[in-house]
């Protein structure tokens, strides 16, 4: 059988839960913040994560981040029917006609690495971090990120609760929780947080996740 007439492969809806001073690479086509969600007490997200059915009730319990997930699965259907349907004016073929990406020249990949070595002299990067491997597969992918203080805690609730949703039929549904095992140094970029760092905004407590 000719590729061509090969079906396309089945797409994959990713969702990944990460600490906010890591971003995702590369970028997700949809992502949340959800720090400005009530969090939840300290006694709770001492003995829970986000992963544990008593941290994801009580987060289930306050309207914010309901109204919040609700949101997101708006907006992850709509552009799940765009990428279905396609988009002439975005670009965006049709899943029908998706073709995986020609791999690039290695010229071009000397090219770039040569580019983000020399970036990197420069200054310093406030990111620091490389490209994730979490979506290198050759389909289509629509990749959701969601971030909150250390990627423990909330975020992890939350692209549970969005992966539970009702998806549309023939898409592969998969979370992943890149930071949930990392330290507290690491996932809050070797710093601690305190009351200033979030002064008016409503986005840390004294312990925050």
């Amino acid at each position: 059988m000719e590729d061509d007439d090969q079906p396309p492969p089945q797409p994959l809806l990713l969702i990944v839960s990460h600490a906010r001073t890591s971003p995702l690479r590369p970028s997700p086509d949809l992502k949340y913040d959800v720090r400005s969600v009530s969090n939840p007490p300290k006694q709770i997200r001492d003995k829970h994560t986000g992963l544990d059915k008593r941290l994801r009730e009580h987060m289930l319990s306050h309207g914010d981040f309901v109204a919040l997930l609700d949101r997101a699965e708006t907006e992850v259907k709509a552009l799940i029917r765009k990428m279905t349907e396609g988009d002439k004016e975005e670009g965006i073929v049709p899943l029908r006609e998706w073709k995986p990406p020609r791999p690039r020249p290695a010229w071009a990949v000397k090219k770039e690495e040569e580019e983000e070595e020399e970036e990197g002299a420069e200054g310093d990067d406030e990111d620091g971090e490389e490209e994730d491997e979490l979506d290198d597969e050759e389909r289509p992918t629509l990749k959701v990120g969601v971030f909150c203080v250390r990627g423990r805690h909330r975020s992890v609730a939350f692209a549970e609760e969005l992966g539970q949703r009702s998806w549309p039929k023939g898409w592969e549904v998969r979370v992943v929780h890149r930071d949930l095992g990392r330290s507290r140094k690491e996932s809050v970029g070797g710093r601690k947080f305190n009351r200033r760092d979030s002064l008016g905004r409503g986005f840390l407590d004294d312990e925050d996740d």
